[in-house]
């Protein structure tokens, strides 16, 4: 999956990510308006604390499936910076708890692993 059609895919879920990610407080896109996987989902991060609260449930089961997606092939770019850029970042939140309920088996395989939980 490539930077661009991950933040295609957020913003089909997460329609206002779109504004967010043109904001001019988002330092993840470069001078030229490149971008990387780490960088959409590095900026998704600061997305999803600010917001999960009102987040409708479909919205976090259609995530969890982008999420699934991300993880299916071990070792690659994308999944790495699913779990580098993204789950690492969600496991010391408030809502952490309500969060990992929506994951699927290879996102909660995932966060346990980065909070060094037996899996």
């Amino acid at each position: 999956m490539t930077p661009s059609e991950l933040h295609d895919r957020l913003v089909a879920i997460f329609p206002q990510f779109g504004a967010y990610w043109e904001s001019a407080d988002n330092l993840f896109r470069e001078t030229d308006g490149s971008y990387t996987v780490c960088g959409v989902f590095s900026h998704f991060t600061h997305f999803v604390r600010e917001y999960f609260p009102s987040f409708q449930s479909s919205a976090l089961s259609q995530l969890s499936r982008l999420i699934e997606d991300c993880l299916t092939e071990p070792h690659t770019e994308i999944s790495n910076d699913t779990g580098a850029c993204f789950l690492e970042n969600m496991i010391s939140e408030e809502f952490t708890s309500a969060f990992v309920a929506q994951l699927g088996p290879r996102g909660r395989e995932c966060i346990a692993e980065l909070r060094g939980d037996a899996v």
